[in-house]
């Protein structure tokens, strides 16, 4: 069968585009149609338009909107490379982005002042509204070209501004679901937070697993003692907080196990410049399916950076004091360091979140048919 598609690039990922009225209805007729697209399972994803990477094996489906809030209905899919599975827990920032400048060339948003347009997106994994800024060129169209550079992209584009307030809480039913802190069977001298905000997040200090602060992708990676000892950290703190993919079972990569540390030195995973202390609030690096994140999720950005505000988080314990007064969060990632605005109250029982802002930029690659055998 013959699919319309679009290849977008949202931030530090790349997902395919597609609209759910050109699949089948039934679930798992859809999701072996979608398998197709992408050419999984399979490592080198060579039979499909999968990039043989959890960042570029991302899918987006869209829809009109279901709900008179938003502009355009979005479900994000992680495509498994190597399982025949599809992944519809929680949200991706980056690929939102993508949805928010598909809403705009496709007219599903009409919010539109002179410089910028409005676009509400109901993320469907989580049932809330992601409100997006998109900047317009003078002919009224989607602007691409600007001066942002995002940290992981070469080049630079037009900011698309992407608030994630009214995510707090969605994937749990609070912003703390365990508390401040706490620890669970078998590791019960590790400390470790939940936060959930864009999507819920476990926060633990790289210490507690002898983690140096130069570590990243190439030195965590290889090391399968470390990854092994991790995964089974992630598995006991999932149980514990009793979160569970639609389907019922333990999702491999939502929530994910974040490493926290103070701020650092540290070698940029793709130029080698030194990634300095000084830049940051906090030092993180995300483990997303056994492997750590090249970058730093959006979604997962505005979790990490109300961690690091809340107090008696582990986050908010070794970062950088002061960033909640700042109105900024910088975090250190492998590829650079991510600005996160952040406005929160209440701070501590029951913080209220009530903004949490991340800039990313996108650029539409591509718009055609992709066959599927069937």
């Amino acid at each position: 069968m013959k699919v319309p598609c679009s290849i977008i690039r949202g931030g530090t990922s790349k997902g395919i585009v597609v609209r759910t009225a050109d699949l089948p209805d039934d679930a798992a007729a859809r999701d072996r149609v979608i398998l197709g697209i992408f050419g999984s399972p399979d490592r080198r994803q060579i039979d499909g338009l999968g990039g043989a990477d959890t960042l570029t094996s991302k899918l987006a489906l869209v829809a009109p909107p279901s709900r008179d809030d938003a502009d355009i209905d979005y479900t994000y899919g992680q495509v498994l490379i190597d399982a025949p599975h599809v992944d519809y827990t929680g949200n991706c920032g980056n690929i939102t982005a993508a949805v928010a400048a598909f809403a705009v060339d496709e007219g599903y948003a009409t919010d539109a002042a002179p410089t910028e347009i409005r676009v509400r997106i109901h993320c469907t994994n989580s049932g809330r509204i992601v409100t997006a800024g998109v900047p317009l060129a003078g002919d009224g169209r989607r602007a691409e070209a600007g001066d942002l550079e995002i940290a992981g992209v070469p080049g630079t584009g037009a900011p698309i501004l992407l608030d994630w307030a009214d995510t707090a809480g969605a994937g749990t039913g609070s912003v703390l679901p365990m508390g401040p802190s706490a620890t669970v069977p078998g590791f019960a001298d590790i400390r470790f937070s939940v936060v959930d905000v864009g999507n819920p997040m476990l926060f633990v200090d790289r210490a507690d697993f002898g983690v140096e602060p130069s570590a990243g992708p190439d030195e965590i990676d290889p090391d399968a003692d470390l990854v092994e000892r991790l995964i089974k950290f992630r598995h006991a703190a999932v149980e514990a907080l009793g979160y569970r993919d639609p389907a019922g079972a333990i999702s491999d990569s939502i929530p994910l196990l974040t490493l926290v540390g103070a701020p650092a030195d540290y070698r940029h995973y793709g130029s080698g410049e030194t990634v300095a202390a000084e830049s940051m609030d906090v030092w993180m690096r995300s483990l997303f399916l056994g492997r750590v994140h090249k970058a730093f999720g959006v979604a997962e950005a505005a979790s990490a950076a109300a961690a690091v505000v809340i107090p008696g988080t582990v986050a908010h314990e070794l970062a950088r004091p002061g960033a909640l007064e700042r109105g900024v969060v910088r975090i250190g990632h492998p590829s650079g360091v991510m600005d996160v605005e952040i406005e929160a109250s209440d701070a501590g029982d029951a913080p209220v979140i009530t903004r949490v802002a991340t800039q990313r930029t996108a650029r539409r690659i591509m718009d055609g048919d992709v066959w599927v055998a069937t």
